[in-house]
């Protein structure tokens, strides 16, 4: 039976988000086509009618992963009152750590995109500088604040995000959070959470 065009476009759609939660959550390497076309609801043969090759797909699920967390931000932060506070306590939260497929793309697959096409790569990219762009706003506290410290503090975010997920022992977990919100918000974190 032929799929109309409209069809064909919502299969796609279907392809994209499910590879970019599972992409997150098992990794590029970690997902073959056969698995996320089955969790998509769809045969396998299906997936050479709709990409070209898996790199492709990479790319889409990967722009979709950062395009929907940023959309996410952009709304989390709206009329705060402390964006960039807000903003670094909800990151370095259990729901971040623990919502892979949901959360950041960034301690999900910048292992594994390093290796990958430049089109993925430049995914990556921008989303370095869409996390620092948020992250590079003046401290409530004081003035100043340079774009080395905002790539320096996402560095640090984004590693204690990737500690935090690693490590087998949940109170090392929570510490690692933890000390990273104290480290760069230099006081005690309040426990702000998101997604």
């Amino acid at each position: 039976m032929r799929v109309s065009r409209d069809q064909a476009r919502q299969n796609r759609q279907r392809v994209v988000a499910t590879s970019s939660a599972l992409f997150r959550e098992k990794g590029v390497e970690g997902v073959g086509i056969s698995e996320l076309m089955s969790e998509a609801g769809l045969t396998h043969g299906g997936f050479y009618k709709q990409f070209g090759s898996k790199a492709e797909l990479i790319e889409e699920a990967c722009s979709l992963a950062l395009d929907d967390t940023m959309a996410f931000w952009d709304g989390y932060l709206e009329g705060a009152a402390e964006p960039r506070a807000r903003f670094i306590r909800a990151y370095l939260s259990h729901q971040q750590r623990d919502r892979v497929g949901e959360g950041c793309l960034l301690p999900a697959l910048a292992g594994e995109a390093r290796r990958e096409t430049p089109a993925i790569r430049g995914v990556f990219t921008r989303a370095i500088r869409s996390y620092a762009d948020r992250l590079d706003q003046p401290v409530e506290a004081r003035t100043g604040q340079t774009r080395a410290e905002a790539l320096s503090t996402l560095s640090e975010m984004v590693g204690a995000i990737l500690l935090a997920r690693v490590t087998d022992d949940r109170q090392l977990s929570d510490e690692i959070l933890d000390a990273a919100r104290r480290h760069i918000l230099g006081a005690e974190p309040n426990g702000d959470s998101t997604r």
